[in-house]
């Protein structure tokens, strides 16, 4: 009977602990792969742009995101996990990995692609193959760093 009665406690006691907070992979670091296996370099990118993939083995929601402010290093592409979000949601970017690095700013929810209203014209038909090229997702918002500022960087 003591052993049934200190179970229970221990039991009752474990659901009143907080546990270890939720984490997901947002911010764990990506490469970029092109279509033939090949990795994509740096010198390959446009400046000044955000970069998603969709895809990204590395990722639990296979998108790996660039964003348009991230140093350069002179070598391959690095982005880093990403997920879909909704601007209206701030917790949406809060699952960061234990590896995330937001020396670049924290992770918001932003657009990173086409306007949802475009995306929706492109996606109206789901077979369409405009729409298999965003991913098939019908959002153009995700957890990213490199939100303009507040003032327009002015």
């Amino acid at each position: 009977m003591k052993r049934l009665i200190c179970s229970l406690c221990l039991a009752f006691a474990a659901t009143l602990l907080p546990g270890c907070p939720v984490t997901g992979d947002i911010g764990y670091p990506c490469r970029f792969v092109k279509q033939d296996g090949g990795i994509v370099m740096e010198s390959e990118l446009r400046p000044g742009q955000d970069l998603i993939a969709f895809g990204s083995v590395e990722c639990e929601d296979f998108v790996c995101v660039r964003n348009r402010f991230a140093p350069s290093t002179g070598s391959e592409a690095l982005g880093t996990c990403s997920a879909r979000c909704l601007p209206t949601n701030p917790d949406d970017c809060k699952g960061l990995s234990p590896e995330a690095n937001t020396s670049q700013g924290p992770f918001t929810c932003r657009p990173l692609v086409l306007d949802s209203e475009t995306l929706a014209v492109l996606c109206n038909d789901l077979n369409s193959p405009k729409c298999h090229v965003v991913g098939g997702n019908l959002t153009a918002y995700y957890c990213a760093q490199g939100a303009a500022p507040p003032d327009g960087g002015t």
